[in-house]
């Protein structure tokens, strides 16, 4: 019911109740403004307008009591999960405190990494993925969270711990599951094939050994139906045999990404398969996939990445794929059995990466490759198609090109130094010994260059000294015929990863090699280098590996991740090295978690005679 109040003549309203809407009340007051600010009096103006402020505060008033009133309807984090929780921040090594706002009597709700369900308090999600963090085991306080929708340890360094055998089929609420590189070992359990709602499933990139066997692959899938994400790269499914394709079919209809990278499939490819068209993406690489690539891949209408490198596909690639508008990454390396011929590519083609390297590049380069307006990044062998080569540089996008070269062919590349955007360029296999590459100076952009089993009758190109924006320098197994390391490297000063391995390098260190203050990683190895280490070497460590070859003798120190500092020493003749400025070097020996020497028996008199003594006395 409504209340009449007295108004001036002009106008007769009605007021709501306080919990009327703030919007409602601004509706009337201005309805009222326009009716009477004409015709009132000075008097009946003032008690308008002391009406109208009394009502909005009102209003207002209204807001701030239902917005406290929603506060207190929210639920705080149940004690049991808040316990839960604090037990596996217990179990986890946390390096970087990630988890400092885990601290008991404190809502876990707004712990870092958690959301709760605010109805009930419940955790629904907990994300761990990128934390700094190692665990020697899962701990089974986890499975106690079970009303927990996303779950991700991912990149959890597990130390090759098994999956507990029992606990997952209890997370039954369980929607994205993420272990990918949590180094777990052993079966993958079938309490994780229970989860039926799951719609992301990943345990890619476990190198250290997991499996499915019991259950099968068929039995593991046989109830995931819902699954729209799937990823087991590495993880070894060879027990399914060359089944991997129809279980899928069968199994899994509404999958939209697939990787199953580098482990355990095998045979052709099912004609069931081809029911699987809402496909994204689809990473087979390095599997034994025997057999034709199927045509109807082409029929895939939203695939926008085909990986099969390494596959041993054979017979005549699909050209109809080349022509799919969606596709935006195709690979087919390494597949010497498998022959393309690249077609006339239509204007507006969406390709970004191409990966041919390795495949038999049968009909060449056509004109129509400069098409490839949005091609980011080419990897191709250059046997056979060294006259079209130059076809690329006409590519606007291009930043990463990977040219692979056989028996150290003498081809024209001047043509690269035209590529004004690209950022990494690996050469492969190509003889220089006439015409050193000093194109490679152009190429102002570039942040990677790997030389690789190249042939030099010459020093390493000084025209490297210019590409000041470098951060990757790499140049494996090329010969430059004994020459010294030049000192025009200490203008890289954006190196962070140095790599010069068996270029048959030799002379002294040059002193601007500790300009590199960037550095992260070196590696000068199988070289004949002479002299002392930079001083600059000595006041900082790495996040991977230094190491550099003293007459025939490697020496290699390392700062590694905080649970596993250390140096290593390795050498094929360690007796011959020669530590000068010896103790420099280790200056920082208190805080080495290990030392460990390999290829080397050691006794107490030994140690002495050929580690400074800064070694043997302060970190024995």
């Amino acid at each position: 019911m409504l209340n009449t109040i007295n108004r001036p003549a002009c106008v007769k309203i009605y007021t709501p109740y306080i919990h009327t809407p703030i919007h409602i009340h601004m509706y009337l007051m201005n309805k009222l403004a326009s009716q009477c600010s004409s015709k009132m009096t000075p008097s009946k103006h003032h008690l308008y307008v002391l009406l109208r402020l009394l009502l909005l505060i009102c209003s207002y008033s209204t807001i701030d009591a239902a917005s406290v009133a929603k506060q207190n309807t929210t639920v705080l984090c149940l004690p049991d999960q808040a316990s839960s929780l604090l037990q596996l921040k217990r179990s986890l090594i946390d390096f970087d405190e990630n988890l400092a706002s885990w601290r008991a009597g404190s809502d876990c709700c707004h712990w870092k990494g958690i959301t709760c369900d605010m109805a009930s308090g419940r955790v629904i999600s907990l994300d761990l993925g990128g934390f700094h963090m190692q665990g020697r085991r899962l701990d089974p306080a986890l499975f106690n969270l079970t009303s927990l929708r996303n779950l991700s340890l991912a990149f959890i360094d597990f130390r090759r711990a098994q999956l507990p055998l029992y606990g997952f089929e209890r997370l039954t609420n369980m929607i994205h599951l993420n272990f990918s590189e949590t180094l777990f070992l052993g079966q993958i359990l079938i309490g994780i094939a229970r989860l039926k709602n799951l719609v992301t499933l990943d345990f890619s990139r476990n190198y250290v050994g997991l499996y499915l066997q019991e259950p099968s692959f068929e039995t593991f899938m046989a109830n995931l139906s819902n699954l729209r994400e799937l990823r087991l790269d590495q993880v070894d499914i060879s027990d399914g045999g060359s089944t991997w394709s129809g279980v899928l079919a069968n199994s899994a209809p509404q999958l939209h990404i697939l990787s199953l990278y580098g482990r355990g499939i095998s045979g052709p490819i099912h004609p069931s398969f081809s029911r699987l068209r809402l496909l994204r993406e689809i990473d087979l690489e390095y599997n034994e996939l025997t057999g034709k690539v199927p045509e109807f891949f082409a029929e895939f209408s939203s695939l926008s990445i085909l990986k099969i490198s390494g596959t041993f596909s054979e017979g005549q690639f699909p050209a109809k794929i080349f022509q799919m508008k969606s596709l935006r990454t195709l690979s087919l390396s390494s597949n010497p059995s498998l022959f393309v011929c690249l077609p006339d590519f239509p204007v507006g083609s969406n390709l970004e990466t191409l990966s041919l390297d390795g495949s038999n590049l049968a009909c060449g380069i056509p004109p129509a490759f400069i098409n490839l307006k949005y091609l980011k990044m080419l990897s191709i062998s250059t046997i056979g198609v060294s006259n079209k080569l130059s076809l690329i540089h006409k590519l606007p996008s291009l930043s990463t090109l990977w040219l692979y070269g056989q028996d150290l062919e003498t081809p024209t590349l001047s043509w690269i130094g035209n590529l004004s955007t690209l950022t990494s360029l690996v050469l492969w296999g190509y003889d220089f010994s006439q015409l050193a590459p000093s194109w490679i100076g152009n190429l102002k952009s570039l942040t990677s260059l790997f030389i690789m089993y190249c042939n030099f009758s010459g020093p390493i190109p000084h025209q490297i000294g210019n590409l000041t924006n470098l951060a990757e320098l790499k140049s494996l197994d090329c010969s430059y015929n004994e020459q010294p390391l030049p000192s025009w490297i200490g203008n890289l000063t954006e190196l962070t990863a140095l790599m010069l391995s068996g270029c048959n390098l030799s002379g002294p260190i040059p002193s601007t090699l500790g300009n590199l203050m960037q550095l992260r990683s070196l590696q000068i190895v199988d070289s004949n280098l002479s002299g002392k280490i930079p001083q600059s070497f000595s006041t900082r460590f790495y996040q991977d590996t230094v190491s550099i070859t003293f007459k025939g003798s490697e020496l290699i120190y390392t700062k590694m991740l905080p649970w596993r500092r250390g140096l290593e020493a390795a050498s094929r003749r360690y007796h011959e090295a020669k530590f000068q400025n010896g103790c420099s070097l280790f200056r920082h020996c208190n805080s080495l978690g290990y030392l460990q020497i390999n290829s080397l028996v050691l006794s107490k008199t030994f140690l002495p005679n050929y580690l400074p003594a800064c070694l043997v006395f302060d970190c024995r």
